[in-house]
């Protein structure tokens, strides 16, 4: 029986294997640069390159011919193949083929000329087809090989592909080249290290591939290890598109650095044949995906090059940035000229070059619309309308000419007559039930229209509530998943392709819940809070000053006015003052009028300092618009929303005369309003014992009766006496305000005894006549006499008001009461989400502590806005939370030590020992993961008034602000509780001081084996410091000692610093108050003044510019204990306090301790901070890159340690594809850290000598003044001293003069 034939791959990875074994598979082989194509094999009939696995034979034959072609192509051009010659075969698989397209008779449809008209089909199996080939080298009468000259420069070629791809590649960093996934980095060695240009493009190459294979791009896996199967067959994909790039650009190609593979390659064909296959197609699409750059970048030229006629409003933004020139002007007046070739030009103001290109083209899209308008008839020639695409991202300008163009109405919400988000029309536009009326499926559908177009942010108006945020949250919740299942897309269309409408549903609520719901949180706070009544205005004060530092980073007064003031300010000579707009502000600080300050306090609060006064304008807009949304009146709101637009429109660069005036006329429209109300207000009379609230008499038809007007606006309304009594008691009202209420519930008496208000009572209690009055048309409905029904959400005209003036208002409003009632019917959805609810194990988690709950899977419900266990919830941490067990008020059966014990342990503390001790200081606990000895966790707890406390754990990131759940102690176990922490904080710094004192005995035993120092350490090399009297070093000079005395010159401890910079102290050594005296206590005593820097490196480089002696305090919280034990002692000299500007640590921590530590050192002792001033740009984040902030920044760092495990321990770390993913994108950008690496280099006077362009001189000019004018201070302070003695001597002088008698 003949033997099987075996399948082609088979063959090829066969042959392969061997070639392998012997070194000379074909990506195996070395060749310089030289004319491109001379290696890869090709077709000369055709003109076209051999791909895939057909590549790969051909080049296995060890042919130095490139042209392959078959029997029939050698003769057709002449020649012949030789007698004896053995072809090579190759595959080709089909796909499609082309076929005659029939009409549904089954007849061939013809084209005009009568030939039939062919379509492309796509086959149900691929077809796959063999052929033989023969190489030149097998073929006589073949032309010589004619190779095709090389027209281009082959680095120059490469380097533009790089360039194109926009990858992220880092030279220098390491001694070998390799691609990283989990920061999407290419790492090369300098190109200096290479031995020519090509082998570093032919290695840069190379892992461009493995990039491609990145999640975003073609979406190879590459989680495997380094040594791993699954990474040597990304190297072999990797290794055939180099060597197939090398040859198309003409760069070689050098396999050497990868030979380590071959074992793992050979392993590879032998267990799975086709995986040479899959290899080599692979490694094609490398090859296309890279070359793509190159296309693209052809493609983009000739674009730009057919738009070159196209005037700036018929281009989008992005084409016009990419197209338009920029001129910074100076003596001129204007900041910019904006040109496009020679036919457009215009000037602008803008803060920034970017800010002036979008300016300039709004302007050109603002006046092409207008031009189209008949109001502009007669100005001038018409211009082209702008296309969709460009109007699309300008829907303001749309809706502001609708006359202009036909696709306005495209663009607009569902209903241009209504305000979706008012009050009165929310509810009828967003459902909130699952199975939604139509009214609400057209909320929906408005939702949905802005998510898909992106316009949700234009859309949802300033004034939008707390409320009305969550609905729409709610509804973009309800579109997840995307899929037909989901009922959200039964009554809606989902697209095919549901990536992009997953990103924008995504990134639509990280609109709602990083940017507009925290501050509507703040402006909901701060309304409860002036609402409140006394009993919680301790716990509205905590809410409000939670929120604010939530959402702001900052707190705002209790009795904030609303008014907000920016002060410039610059830093001179030391101090912090205010600058004047011509002596350029070098920052902006906030501060916050308060309502309650009384005469020679100070009326304003300080809040927040910003680098840039457009940020410091943004960040007043946003605290104008919570003041706004926390108004109780809607029409004092209103009014304030627009005085909030019209600031915006006059610092709009882009707005016109008539934009402005506009502006002005609607804010003066709102504000009379807001005033005639409070006019109306002040007619009712004052309820005393209900503090805001106020009472009127009202006489209309069929509503008589009397009324009472809260904060909020809202109206209570009482049908008879029985209702007024229960209000009374209910409230508790004085007897001269219910004596009031009666009178005027007498006169309401009078009316309802009439006939006429029975008839009239009926018909109202028959039903309302709802309306639907739009949110802008509100105030006109009320003046005509229209109520608000808070319980339908919809406006009515009461009975016996006249119902004509309300026609305009009166279509489709019964069906949208009636929608609204219907809606609150429980539906069967409804009534599964109960019995979801039911299931779930709510929990009470105060918001302090909603970190720790959502580490121990705590998840958040947004329906019934509580945490819950969600399904994979460790229970035994979540256990405190249960609601059974946060009682309204703490038993005795729990002390508050033991519930800061167990908040510890939810935290992943280890509680044990003496733990927790509740004495007001910070104690190091133990963490779970933690190595024997390490403590990663800290605590605070104290027990004066009401217990709280704070906890951190630093490896897991998380901490918790704690308070006990009961109220007070009994003062018998408060005392209890205090004795027993002193007794045992007694003991302890008993044992704390035994230990200090054996440390520094030892501590001096070790000094006496070291030696002065008399040439640099590598930590002083590093940080170019010179050795002053006092540093020590060991035999070797490798390390640095430096010895830390207390006032009166005994050592206790001992810093040591090792070659590589890591410094650490004496074991049970004493830190605090102890210094280093750079240059010697003596030439301390003897300098002029006190310089006390944070670290050494800074100490010694401010003795060296200075010339006298300085102080080293270690670190940045010992500087307050060292700046008072040397003032005790030195009383007379004035005190400099040099600090560390840790700004970086304001980005990544969210607190600066090395300025807030030297400021309160220098507040102690009435001292001078003084801080380092870099060059600009040197010390600040650059404002082109995505901010940072502390929670960010976590991330980033979590994220990074698991995938760096992951890679070193994949058997113990092992990720999904989904966690990878998600933790790739948690990872800050190689930028991003960049950026944050240059702060964290300019933080002291270190860096600003040897790292700063302003070097030494910088230092000494800074400093040197700093300590002159301390000093000159101090010599005023002497004089006046001295003044006023000579004065009180001389005053005692003529006290005890003896007086002369009188002569008579």
């Amino acid at each position: 029986m003949a033997e099987a034939k075996k399948p082609f791959h088979e063959v090829v990875a066969e042959n392969l294997i061997e070639q392998l074994k012997a070194g000379t598979a074909p990506w195996q082989r070395p060749w310089s640069p030289g004319e491109p194509g001379g290696y890869m094999p090709m077709n000369p009939t055709t003109g076209k390159r051999y791909k895939g696995i057909n590549a790969i034979q051909l080049l296995a034959q060890g042919r130095t011919d490139a042209r392959w072609m078959t029997y029939k192509q050698a003769a057709a051009v002449g020649a012949q193949v030789r007698k004896g010659e053995k072809g090579t075969p190759v595959q080709y698989w089909k796909f499609s083929e082309e076929q005659n397209k029939v009409d549904d008779n089954g007849r061939p449809v013809l084209d005009a000329k009568g030939n039939p008209v062919k379509e492309t089909v796509m086959l149900e199996r691929p077809r796959v087809f063999f052929a033989t080939v023969f190489n030149g080298e097998q073929i006589d009468g073949l032309p010589q090989i004619q190779r095709k000259e090389q027209t281009w420069d082959a680095i120059d070629r490469a380097e533009q592909i790089l360039q194109a791809s926009g990858a992220v590649i880092r030279h220098g960093e390491n001694n070998r080249a390799f691609y990283r996934p989990a920061t999407d980095s290419i790492h090369l060695p300098d190109k200096g290290q290479f031995p020519t240009a090509d082998r570093y493009y032919a290695t840069a190459l190379h892992e461009l591939g493995h990039w491609t294979g990145h999640e975003s791009r073609l979406d190879r896996d590459l989680s495997h290890p380094f040594g791993s199967e699954g990474y040597a067959k990304e190297e072999l994909r990797a290794e055939i598109a180099s060597m197939i790039l090398g040859d198309e650009l003409g760069i070689g190609h050098d396999p050497g650095q990868h030979a380590a593979y071959v074992g793992s390659w050979i392993k590879a064909l032998e267990n799975d044949p086709l995986e040479i296959f899959r290899a080599s197609a692979e490694a094609e699409k490398i090859h296309d995906y890279v070359l793509a750059f190159e296309q693209k970048q052809v493609q983009e030229q000739g674009q730009q090059q057919a738009a070159d006629q196209r005037q700036p409003h018929e281009m989008t933004l992005t084409e016009f940035i990419g197209q338009a020139n920029v001129e910074e002007l100076t003596n001129h007046g204007r900041k910019w000229n904006v040109t496009l070739g020679d036919r457009y030009a215009a000037f602008s103001d803008a803060d920034s070059l970017q800010a002036a290109l979008a300016d300039v083209h709004r302007a050109a899209v603002n006046n092409a619309l207008y031009l189209n308008t008949p109001e502009a008839a007669g100005i001038g020639s018409k211009p082209t309308l702008p296309p969709p695409a460009v109007l699309a991202d300008y829907p303001d300008l749309v809706a502001q000419y609708p006359q202009a163009t036909e696709q306005e109405a495209n663009m607009q919400a569902p209903s241009r007559s209504s305000d979706p988000f008012s009050d009165e029309n929310f509810a009828a536009q967003v459902g909130v039930n699952r199975a939604p009326s139509r009214s609400a499926e057209a909320g929906e559908a408005w939702v949905l229209k802005h998510v898909q177009d992106g316009t949700l942010t234009d859309a949802l108006h300033d004034g939008a509530t707390l409320a009305q945020i969550d609905r729409i949250g709610d509804v973009i919740d309800r579109m997840q998943p995307l899929n037909t299942q989901n009922e959200f897309w039964t009554r809606h269309e989902l697209s095919h392709d549901v990536d992009p409408l997953d990103a924008k549903i995504n990134a639509a609520m990280d609109y709602l819940v990083e940017q507009r719901r925290p501050d509507a949180v703040v402006a909901a706070a701060f309304l409860d809070l002036k609402t409140g009544n006394t009993n919680s205005r301790e716990r509205d004060r905590e809410a409000f000053d939670q929120a604010a530092d939530n959402a702001l980073g900052f707190t705002l007064p209790h009795d904030w006015t609303g008014e907000v003031r920016i002060v410039g300010v610059m830093e001179r000579d030391g101090q912090i003052v205010e600058a004047s707009l011509a002596d350029g502000p070098q920052a902006y600080h906030l501060y916050a009028r308060k309502g309650e300050a009384q005469p020679g306090d100070d009326a304003f609060a300080y809040l927040t300092a910003t680098p840039t006064l457009a940020e410091a304008d943004a960040l007043t807009d946003r605290l104008a618009l919570i003041d706004a949304n926390s108004e109780v009146n809607e029409l004092d709101k209103a009014a304030k929303l627009a005085r909030v637009q019209e600031e915006r429109v006059r610092r709009d660069p882009n707005s016109t005369d008539e934009d402005i005036s506009a502006a002005k006329e609607t804010r003066k429209t709102a504000e009379a309003a807001s005033f005639a109300a409070e006019v109306e207000r002040q007619q009712r009379t004052p309820l005393e014992s209900m503090p805001g609230h106020t009472m009127a008499y009202n006489d209309r038809p069929g509503m008589a009766g009397v009324e009472v007007f809260t904060p909020a606006g809202e109206i209570i309304s009482f049908g008879g006496r029985e209702a007024l009594e229960k209000f009374a008691v209910e409230n508790q009202l004085s007897p001269r305000d219910l004596s009031a209420l009666r009178a005027l519930d007498a006169q309401a008496d009078k009316y309802r005894s009439q006939p006429q208000y029975a008839d009239q009572q009926a018909t109202q209690s028959s039903g309302r006549n709802y309306i639907n009055v739009p949110f802008k048309e509100k105030n006109e409905a009320k003046q005509l006499g229209a109520r608000w029904d808070r319980q339908e959400q919809s406006w009515y005209v009461p009975s016996g008001v006249d119902a004509a003036p309300f026609a305009k208002w009166a279509q489709g409003a019964a069906t949208a009461a009636t929608e609204g009632r219907e809606e609150a019917r429980p539906t069967q959805d409804t009534t599964q989400g109960q019995k979801i609810a039911q299931e779930r194990v709510y929990l009470a988690v105060p918001y302090g502590e909603r970190a720790a709950a959502k580490a121990a899977g705590a998840q958040w419900d947004k329906a019934a806005k509580s945490w819950y266990a969600g399904p994979n919830a460790d229970m035994t941490r979540l256990e405190r939370w249960k609601p059974e067990n946060v009682p309204g008020q703490q038993g005795p059966a729990m002390t508050p030590k033991e519930e800061f014990a167990d908040a510890l342990r939810s935290l992943g503390c280890i509680v044990s020992g003496d733990h927790p001790i509740m004495d007001g200081q910070r104690h190091r606990i133990t963490v779970e993961g933690d190595k024997d000895g390490e403590k990663a966790g800290f605590y605070v707890g104290h027990l004066d008034g009401h217990p709280a406390g704070y906890i951190k754990n630093n490896r897991t990131g998380l901490d918790m602000k704690w308070k006990s759940k009961g109220y007070t102690l009994d003062p018998e176990e408060k005392a209890k509780l205090q004795a027993e922490a002193a007794t045992k904080l007694a003991a302890r710094a008993a044992e704390q001081d035994r230990l200090h004192e054996a440390t520094a005995q030892r501590v001096g035993r070790q000094t006496e084996n070291l030696v002065p120092v008399t040439q640099p350490t590598p930590y002083m090399q590093a940080k170019a410091i010179e050795a002053h009297a006092g540093l020590l070093t060991d035999k070797d000079g490798q390390k640095t000692y430096i010895p830390a005395f207390d006032v009166d010159g005994k050592q206790w401890t001992m810093q040591y610093i090792q070659e590589d910079g890591t410094k650490r102290f004496a074991k049970d050594s004493r830190k605090e108050g102890c210094f280093h005296p750079v240059g010697g206590m003596d030439a301390v005593a003897a300098a002029p003044a006190l310089v006390i820097a944070e670290g050494y490196a800074t100490a010694a480089t401010l003795a060296g510019e200075l010339g006298q002696a300085t102080v080293a305090a270690f670190d940045s919280g010992n500087l307050p204990a060292v700046a008072r034990a040397l003032h005790e002692k030195f009383p007379d000299k004035p005190v400099i306090i040099a600090g560390d500007d840790d700004r970086h640590q304001v980005i990544t921590q969210g607190t600066n301790p090395g300025r807030t530590k030297a400021e309160e050192a220098a507040k102690a002792v009435g001292g001078t901070a003084i801080f380092p001033i870099f060059a600009p740009g040197e010390n600040s984040y650059p404002a082109n890159l995505p901010p940072i902030t502390p929670q960010t920044y976590r991330e980033h760092e979590r994220a990074m340690h698991r995938l760096e495990a992951a890679q070193k321990e994949p058997e113990k770390v092992q990720l999904t594809e989904q966690e990878t993913a998600d933790l790739k994108r948690a990872l800050l950008s190689p930028e991003q850290l960049a950026g944050l690496a240059g702060m964290k280099a300019h933080t002291d006077f270190n860096d600003l000598a040897t790292r700063s362009e302003l070097g030494r001189e910088g230092v000494a000019r800074q400093a040197g003044a700093a300590v002159s004018q301390a000093l000159h201070a101090q010599e005023q302070r002497q004089e006046e001293k001295q003044k006023l003695e000579h004065d009180h001597k001389q005053e005692q002088k003529q006290e005890q003069r003896p007086r002369r008698a009188m002569k008579v």
